[in-house]
Formats: C-alpha cells, structure tokens, sequence
C-alpha cells in the first residue's frame, strides 16, 4: 500500500467535532492541507512555505475591507491552503469575501471552543506518510551533490534536482536572465512578476504564478533566484524542496563566480598593458585566448558609464559571461572593455544597468588599441550629451561626421588640443590654479558670469579675472565669436582626449 493522500480543507471542515464553518472560498475546498500556523501578524504571509491552513484570533486583522481583500490576495499569492479565524477579529467585510470567492480561497470559522492545538494535530497525524515523503525527496534533493551529476556540471544536477522535485527548475536574475550558460529563461510572465530592478520585498521571494521564487543566498550576486514552477501531472515537493535546491545553487554559483573572478583580475591587467603598449606580441594571443576570444576575430573597445547610481562592473562582468561573450574589464575613472565588434549584444547586456556605452571602430587585432579606447571615449561622450532616446550604446562613426561639431579623428581633436589649450593646462598644472576649470564652467551656463561664479563658489570678480587671465595666456578674445567658438570647440575636444594630450608637449608653459 502506498503513502497516503494529503489532507485537504474539506476533510478537515467535514470533521463534525471541530465544527468548521465555510465562510467563503467554497469551491476551494480541495486544496491539499499539509500542516498548520497560527499568527496575528499584519500580513504573515512572507513567513509562509504554501499548504498552510493559517489559524488567527483576529486580533491582527484590518477592519478596512480593502486590506482584507489585499490579505486574501497575498496569502493566496504564497499558495496557503486556507485562512481560519476565531471570534475576535472585527467584522469581515464584503471585499475580503468576494476576494475569498474569486480565488476559490476557503475563509474558515473557527468556533472559540476548539483549541487551534486540536486542529494542528489532526493534521499532523494525518499528514504523517507524506511528511516523511517530503523528508526523503529533502534527502535526495541533498544527494545530488554527491551524484555522479555534480561531476557532469551544473546542467546534469539541476536535470536531477527537476527529477526529483516534480518542478520545472530556472536558475535566472531578477530581470529573468538564466545565470548559467544554456539554462532556460522562464515565461515572460514569471519575469514581470519578479519585478526587474525595481523589486523590494520584506523577504526578497517575490510571488510568481505557477510556482515559486526563492532568492539565491549568493554575496557576490544578491538579485538572484531560483524559480520552480509546477508541471502538470507531478506532485511537486513544496517551498521547502525549493529552498534547498535555492542552496545547492548557491554552491554551484559561488565556485562558477569565484572562477570569473579570477578571470576578470586577469583581463583587467591585460587590457591595462594592451592600452599602454606594453604586452609583449608573443603573449597577446594567448591572453586573447585565455579570455575566450577568437583568432583573428574584429575587436572594439566600449567605454561605459553609470548615468545615475553605480557603475556595477561586476554585474555587468557577470551578464557578459551569462552572454558567453567574451571580454576584459578594466576600471579606470571611467569602466573600458575590450569586446568582439558586436554592439548589439552589449546592448542586451546593459538592459536595466543605468550605464551609458560608446564603442569604437572596428579593429583588426590589437594594434591601435589606445585609439581605439580614445574614439570609445568620443562616442560616450556623445552619447551622453545627446541623450536623445536612441539608446544606451553609441557607436563611433568613421564617415557619419557631418552628424557632429567635431571631428572624428582623434589626431585632429589632440591637435585641437594642443594648439589651443596647451597654455592654460600647462599654467593650471605649474600654479595648481583652475583656469581651465573656470572657463569650462562659464560656458556650461552660457557665459553667464553669476551663475558661473556660484557653482565655482567664487565671487563674480575672480571669475572675471580668471577669463580676463586666460584670454592673455591663450591670445584669444572672449568677446570674439570666433575666439569663442574655438576655445568651446577645444573643451569639447579635451572632455574626449583628456591628458593623454599631455605628453605631445611636456614643459610648455606660456604665462
């Protein structure tokens, strides 16, 4: 003879001794019971493993009809069995109980001389056989790390881990990425309900339709989850299965991320050397290799920053290894990365990151990877300053110039550079004065010399003295459109090419 079926609410509420009484929710009296809680919490339902009949004196209940029906809503979101309550809440109102009927949610009348200990233990005896069922399949939830599946890799534990829960298994990000190469995503609607980067939860386990999404207890990743949704014609297992197979992959996860870790550190001293020329040829193959990229492949280098908030490079690390596309990060005031010339994808990488991404043109090889890195730096820029709705991702455009003010050419914007505002980057850095910075600033706000001072907390006479300075050490007119127009196009330039201009005139200095 086999394990007994699990209890449901209608065998409890057709007990004649503990003289239950269906309030609402008839037409889910089927639902299987398999055990009981008691609470005057607010809202217990982020405290629930599902299959619970939930048993309250009322004390905790909303009087508002509205929040009754929200407390009906969420403890059915967390797949609880049913709701018991004594005498001494306060009246339940005609939401809660039409919110009871459409989800087919049983409402219960507990009469005050039943002891809630007396139901909790006809359950437990009932429940008997299929606890101990529950405790086997935990057991063997457990045995798969010792399973000639571990050896296979994460894709033949997680088959196994399925076998045995009776749910289909997704291992995904809060925005539904699959966190392990060649996993499944879920469907689309289990991706909305995990709320994107928006979600907050007192517990971090949002409600998913069809199942359950438990949060990864994962420190290098947090946002993580472990989703199991119900297959039909398979008894499933419970939350408690589900929160096991949640730490099975934390495991899995950890030694994969420890692994990328490393990888980065690596790629991040490359792309270092790479920029400053200082790698020899015979290892650039190698670390190219080693970084998963493929001979002779088209190379680009993408220079990316945060719009609002952090930057997250290791999230962005993480969702390029997801992509199995290989890079190397390298931090440097700004985040630069070395890519295979596929702009698209790095767009389906950054998707809800906040960051803002210029790519260069395309390089064959490594050679010119500092120029490379510059026109990255002229297309973010771009990309930020036009903020026009066309995307997170602004690719350098080598014959498009007619779009733009300035040039494409990095030699010509260092030139510009050069010619123009050598003298004041040369006095600021011999006086540690802010020449540059202050006309800088007195463009920003239209040369409106109040609101300029103001942001620089200066008096508007030391701002007029610094312009009235710099127009002597550049030879140029601030009154002058076309004065004007060369210093603003010159700043422009500098925001680009930065102090890697420097070097083409050290020791300049015209006072």
């Amino acid at each position: 003879m086999g394990p007994r079926r699990a209890m449901t609410i209608r065998d409890l509420v057709e007990t004649p001794s503990l003289q239950l009484r269906t309030i609402a929710g008839a037409g889910g009296l089927d639902r299987p019971l398999l055990w009981t809680h008691v609470s005057e919490l607010d809202d217990p339902a982020p405290w629930l493993d599902g299959g619970e009949l939930l048993m309250t004196n009322g004390l905790g209940l909303p009087a508002d009809g509205s929040a009754q029906a929200r407390l009906v809503e969420r403890l059915d979101e967390r797949h609880a069995a049913a709701l018991g309550i004594g005498v001494r809440g306060p009246q339940l109102r005609a939401e809660m109980l039409a919110e009871a009927d459409d989800r087919d949610f049983p409402l219960l009348h507990v009469p005050v001389e039943v002891p809630f200990l007396s139901i909790a233990r006809m359950v437990a005896d009932a429940n008997q056989d299929s606890a101990m069922q529950r405790l086997l399949t935990h057991v063997r939830i457990f045995d798969t790390l010792r399973s000639d599946a571990h050896v296979k890799g994460p894709h033949a534990i997680f088959e196994r881990l399925e076998e045995i829960s009776g749910y289909d298994v997704y291992l995904v990000s809060v925005i539904g990425a699959p966190l392990i190469s060649g996993f499944r995503r879920p469907p689309q609607e289990v991706v909305d309900a995990l709320g994107g980067d928006e979600f907050t939860s007192i517990t971090g386990n949002p409600a998913v339709p069809g199942g359950y999404a438990v949060r990864v207890p994962l420190e290098q990743r947090p946002g993580t989850f472990v989703v199991a949704l119900e297959r039909e014609g398979v008894a499933p297992a419970g939350l408690g299965a589900v929160h096991h197979i949640a730490t099975i992959a934390a495991l899995e996860l950890t030694q994969l991320y420890y692994e990328r870790e490393a990888q980065r550190r690596r790629g991040a001293e490359t792309l270092a050397k790479l920029f400053a020329g200082r790698l020899e040829s015979a290892g650039v193959e190698d670390a190219l290799a080693e970084a998963g990229f493929a001979p002779g492949a088209p190379l680009a280098v993408a220079a990316l920053r945060a719009v609002d908030g952090d930057l997250r490079d290791d999230e962005l690390h993480h969702r390029l290894c997801d992509l199995e596309l290989p890079h190397m990060l390298l931090v440097d005031r700004d985040l630069f990365a070395l890519l295979p010339a596929e702009p698209e994808v790095l767009t389906e990488a950054l998707d809800g990151l906040g960051l803002r991404a210029g790519i260069s043109g395309e390089r064959d090889g490594v050679q010119g990877l500092s120029v490379a890195r510059k026109e990255a730096m002229w297309a973010l820029e771009r990309a930020i300053a036009d903020d026009d709705g066309g995307g997170a991702v602004r690719t350098f455009p080598r014959s498009d110039s007619s779009l733009h003010w300035l040039p494409t050419d990095i030699g010509t914007l260092e030139s510009l550079v050069e010619e123009i505002l050598a003298p004041v980057i040369v006095y600021d850095a011999e006086h540690g004065s802010a020449m540059l910075q202050s006309l800088r600033v007195f463009f920003e706000h239209d040369r409106r010399l109040q609101t300029a001072a103001a942001e620089l907390h200066v008096h508007k006479h030391t701002l007029s003295y610094r312009l009235s300075r710099v127009e002597q050490i550049t030879g140029r007119d601030l009154s002058s459109m076309a004065d004007m127009v060369q210093l603003w196009l010159a700043l422009q330039a500098y925001a680009i090419v930065g102090s890697d201009v420097m070097p083409a005139f050290p020791g300049r200095s015209d006072r």
